[in-house]
């Protein structure tokens, strides 16, 4: 789900709940920043939300392919914080 769009993966799990599978969502743009802060603030709230709604499937990726210019410890912290942060 490309996050530009204004496609809000939990939003749209409210309404399909576990009918669908979910992936992406996460703004690749906010990514390429390789600001931990702005990443945190991308990716904490949507999956603290996710644990709230009857934890739909959800497969972690941006809304695009990962570009070159995100480095590797950046692309680990996003990752991170998924995985702390999600229900699995």
């Amino acid at each position: 789900m490309e996050a530009k769009a204004e496609c809000d993966v939990i939003e749209i799990a409210k309404t399909y709940g576990r009918k669908l599978l979910y992936m992406g969502n996460i703004n690749v743009v906010t990514l390429r920043t390789n600001d931990l802060e702005q990443i945190e603030e991308e990716i904490v709230p949507k999956y603290k939300r996710a644990k709230t709604n009857e934890n739909p499937p959800y497969f972690f990726h941006s809304d695009h392919s990962i570009p070159p210019n995100i480095n590797l410890k950046t692309y680990q912290y996003a990752l991170q914080l998924f995985y702390e942060n999600s229900y699995y």
